[in-house]
């Protein structure tokens, strides 16, 4: 009786995948589709699709079912039926080397046809975020803008420098231009501004070897704010302009007396 029941299922083993055309059924449980040898429990030889769905699903190569080692994952973007009126998104595995992304998010806004890479991981590391990046130019490629809910160390991790920093850079910044708030010392040119004698000046120099209300240098050490520092800067020259203006009216009452002393001479 076993033998008999032994028997009958290798007959249906044997008879199923002919019934079902393309569908292998083997004796360990495998299922194989478009292949009479599958190696899983479900081994499909080809692509994979769902359709029929407002947003139907693919998972095949692009290249026509090929062997290129190339499989892209797609919600209703390149999908045989593609409902286009809709947005569609897809993720790409390319292993053909090259100028050919290793991965690739991408997404097709509705109403187009073709899909806009958003996000690409080349094969020598180099990753690239946003519209345009779909071959990154450097390890981090970023087309628009960046938000950093955080700090950002370049060169250097080590925070704790500044508890307020929220850029900290071990090296050299080379830029166009720095722009900097709140930079004004106007308060020097008001009427209730003491401006200190330049005898005054010379005496806080003797003894402290530094400019009044400048920082020394051993309290510089460690870098300075800059838009405070410029701040002082520019209260400096404004006090020096208003020493220039008050020597030149003395030269100027001391150019007069002699005006009038070559004429008393004269005489």
């Amino acid at each position: 009786m076993k033998k008999g029941y032994s028997l009958l299922v290798y007959l249906l083993i044997s008879i199923l995948p002919s019934c079902f055309g393309q569908i292998t059924f083997t004796p360990n449980g495998y299922v194989g589709i478009n292949t009479k040898t599958p190696n899983s429990q479900l081994d499909v030889n080809g692509n994979i699709q769902i359709s029929n769905a407002v947003l139907p699903m693919g998972l095949f190569t692009e290249l026509a079912g090929t062997t290129t080692p190339l499989l892209n994952f797609d919600i209703n973007n390149r999908a045989p039926n593609a409902n286009y009126s809709d947005q569609g998104v897809a993720f790409r595995m390319d292993l053909r080397g090259g100028e050919n992304q290793l991965f690739q998010w991408l997404y097709r806004a509705p109403n187009n046809y073709f899909g806009t890479t958003l996000m690409a991981l080349m094969p020598n590391g180099n990753l690239g975020l946003g519209v345009g990046t779909s071959l990154p130019q450097a390890r981090l490629h970023v087309v628009g803008n960046q938000f950093l809910d955080g700090r950002l160390g370049i060169g250097t991790n080590n925070f704790s420098q500044d508890a307020n920093a929220k850029l900290i850079v071990d090296g050299i910044i080379l830029t166009e231009d720095i722009v900097t708030k709140n930079v004004s010392a106007d308060h020097v040119f008001n009427a209730a501004y003491k401006l200190r004698s330049l005898t005054e000046v010379e005496k806080y120099i003797n003894q402290n070897k530094h400019l009044p209300d400048v920082p020394a240098a051993s309290e510089t050490e460690k870098g300075v704010r800059l838009a405070e520092f410029n701040t002082l800067l520019l209260q400096k020259i404004e006090e020096l302009t208003l020493y220039i203006i008050d020597l030149d009216k003395k030269l100027a009452l001391i150019q007069k007396e002699n005006e009038v002393l070559k004429t008393t001479l004269k005489k």
